[in-house]
């Protein structure tokens, strides 16, 4: 027992001693040239981090949380005869794109690599659909792992064109005072409008308001553009942000206006010249009216000058001979080539025709005394009197004075002496408009009892 005892304790001694030898060896190894023992381990643990980065298959898992989605095929859908009509440009559209990277691009890469995007160009029909996001994957910068979210909800129409749709404007304001616009053109004269169907069918007209107090107080030719509006048949506004508008496949944003101005000199148009030959007998011209009584005039500069003046005159005279009544006739104004407008092109002209008026003297008329009161006897101061009669030259220039009555009227008088007025007619001119005048005018009458 005792031997086998002492056995053991000598193996275990000469392990121990052998273990220490190793340990010892070890540590002679390590310290023997140790720089450059310390610089092949730097070296070779850099070596392999090298070949691990440059393994493709070795990923590593990356996740962009605002990765931005293009819209592919907005103009492409068009020629299918569809348009996207949910708003996808106004605000960017991000998704969260997580990708296993190839570790050598790890911290070159980003989210454009994988072109995250919307592909609208395969769409063929109307309505709500969802659209999916699709990404790239690659050898180079890995695979695309998840896309969150994947879809977008979008609304399409049809996309129709509607051609030879009218323009229209307004003049507002006034022209700069003393000038004239001539030869006013807009262009083009019709458009073509392109979107949506439900937008392009409601579209009745394109509109345009012309202000025209920006016209330049200066004579020139002038070209400028003016942004148009569409209005539906309500005469509403249409918003046309997502409708093309062209003329001969040009984009148009605005309308030109094209014209001309020229100085304008306002002209009184007097009635010399109006009128030619004399009414009938016994009548005359009353009065002449023309309306308006100016003209405006516009030419260049050059040619507006008070020569203007004898150049304006109407197109034809009046013939007045043998007329027994008013004429009105509408008379166009003549225009020398010179000017470029006269406004207005035509005056009225009302001509008063009526019997002419002459007086007559008739000298010595017997006057008379009426309505004696009963048992009374008159005496006149004077039995005659002159008689001034005025009246149409045809009813009274044959006249004799017999046709004169005279006569003062007693009614209601006294005995005594008063002071009466004369009074008179005409026989014969019961139909005419006439009047008479007396000298003297008044007789004094005597009454007394018989």
């Amino acid at each position: 027992m005792n031997k086998k005892t002492s056995r053991q304790e000598n193996a275990v001694k000469t392990s121990s001693s052998s273990l220490r030898v190793v340990l010892k060896s070890v540590v002679r190894a390590v310290k023997h040239n140790w720089p450059l023992k310390l610089l092949a381990l730097v070296l070779s643990i850099l070596l392999w981090a090298g070949l691990i980065m440059q393994d493709p298959a070795l990923k590593r898992e990356r996740v962009f949380p605002e990765a931005q989605v293009s819209i592919i095929g907005m103009e492409t859908i068009k020629n299918y005869g569809y348009v996207v009509m949910t708003d996808l440009t106004t605000q960017p559209l991000n998704v969260r794109l997580k990708v296993d990277v190839p570790q050598m691009e790890y911290n070159n890469v980003t989210a454009a690599n994988y072109n995250p995007r919307i592909e609208l160009g395969r769409i063929r029909e109307a309505g709500e659909m969802q659209i999916k996001i699709t990404a790239n994957s690659s050898s180079n910068y890995g695979d695309v792992v998840e896309i969150t979210p994947d879809s977008v909800d979008i609304y399409v129409e049809e996309y129709i064109s509607r051609f030879r749709v009218p323009i229209a404007y307004t003049l507002s304001n006034r022209y700069p005072e003393g000038f004239y616009c001539d030869k006013l053109t807009v262009s083009p004269g019709s458009i073509t409008v392109s979107g949506p169907r439900s937008l392009v069918e409601r579209v009745r007209r394109a509109y345009v308001d012309f202000d025209c107090s920006i016209i330049p107080a200066a004579e020139g030719h002038y070209i400028t553009s003016i942004p148009f509006e569409l209005l539906d048949e309500k005469e509403e506004k249409i918003d046309d942000s997502l409708i093309i508008i062209t003329s001969e496949s040009i984009r148009l944003d605005s309308l030109t206006f094209e014209f001309e101005m020229y100085p304008s000199l306002t002209l009184p148009l007097g009635d010399i010249g109006l009128v030619k030959g004399e009414p009938a007998e016994g009548y005359e011209v009353k009065g002449i009216n023309i309306y308006p009584n100016t003209i405006v005039a516009a030419a260049p500069q050059v040619y507006l000058d008070e020569d203007s003046l004898l150049m304006l005159f109407l197109e034809k005279q009046i013939d007045l001979s043998g007329l027994t009544e008013s004429t009105h006739q509408i008379i166009r104004v003549q225009k020398p080539p010179e000017l470029k407008n006269i406004t207005p092109e035509s005056v009225n002209v009302t001509i008063e025709i009526g019997p002419k008026i002459i007086s007559r003297v008739f000298e010595s008329v017997t006057i008379t005394a009426s309505d004696i009161p009963a048992n009374m006897v008159c005496a006149l101061s004077q039995k005659k009197a002159d008689v001034t009669l005025t009246g149409p030259q045809l009813s009274i220039s044959k006249l004799k004075a017999s046709a004169l009555k005279l006569n003062c009227s007693l009614l209601g008088l006294e005995e005594g002496i008063h002071t009466v007025p004369i009074e008179g007619f005409c026989q014969g001119l019961e139909d005419v408009d006439y009047s008479l005048s007396f000298n003297p005018t008044v007789v004094e009458i005597s009454l007394t009892r018989k």
